[in-house]
């Protein structure tokens, strides 16, 4: 019988943490039975902590993307608010853990992911798989391989974007920013967004805010999740005025 798998974020930044610690924790193993002065004994208590910080990060880091994550995400669906036929689209959807559980919520909408696939990003990131857990889950969800900075919908396709841990996976900020331009292009007036990322979110609610016609929430920092996570919600307005007049979306 088939299961979900949604594999964890970040594996390469878990697997240095994990290497790391250990090789600090056989060199204080080691360590310790070398007589010497003061000094080393100094170095010795400060490398065995830098391992043990290590290791907690790397545990803390692993429990919160396979543990807190799912529940982070559930949340962020309910916020949405969704009616049951909107066409939603996942930017950087992975193995689809936020895109199959908006999908359960529309029975007679679009689910839609992107994603490149890349396995430095996520633990067996792959289209079967992500295709694997929504057959697993019932759900129909529409995938395509493609970069965010250019995403294959037409202007104004979605009633609501959503994106998890994977924009900040664009090196550098203009790509980034292009990537919240497309973001944009594609909702209709009205539609939603959320986006939950690390530290670099700060920058997409100041590129956000800045725009007209797009309604943003300051970040809301979640601390518990390792490394802390930012999540920002927002609406695109049905048009560009400098008092960004909330309004509401005709979804259905």
């Amino acid at each position: 019988m088939k299961k979900v798998s949604y594999g964890f974020d970040a594996p390469v930044v878990i697997r240095n943490l994990f290497l790391g610690s250990l090789g600090l924790f056989l060199i204080t193993g080691l360590a310790f039975f070398i007589k010497s002065q003061l000094w080393f004994w100094v170095a010795f208590i400060y490398l065995f902590v830098t391992a043990l910080s290590f290791f907690i990060m790397a545990v803390w880091t692993l429990y919160s993307s396979l543990y807190l994550k799912p529940k982070l995400i559930s949340k962020l669906i309910e916020d949405l608010e969704l009616t049951g036929c909107e066409a939603v689209l996942d930017m950087g959807c992975g193995s689809g853990m936020f895109l199959i559980e908006a999908a359960k919520q529309l029975p007679r909408g679009k689910a839609c992911g992107i994603d490149l696939w890349l396995n430095r990003d996520q633990f067996n990131n792959k289209i079967e798989n992500t295709l694997s857990n929504a057959e697993v889950e019932g759900v129909q969800i529409e995938l395509k391989t493609a970069d965010m900075c250019r995403i294959p919908y037409r202007d104004k396709s979605f009633d609501c974007v959503i994106s998890s841990l994977a924009i900040h996976n664009i090196s550098d900020k203009v790509n980034r920013d292009e990537a919240l331009s497309e973001m944009l292009r594609v909702l209709k007036p009205g539609g939603k967004f959320i986006i939950m990322d690390i530290s670099p979110a700060k920058s997409y609610f100041e590129f956000l805010n800045e725009k007209d016609n797009v309604i943003v929430q300051t970040p809301n920092t979640i601390h518990k999740y390792c490394p802390p996570v930012h999540v920002i919600k927002g609406k695109v307005t049905h048009q560009k005025e400098s008092g960004k007049l909330y309004e509401e979306a005709a979804l259905c």
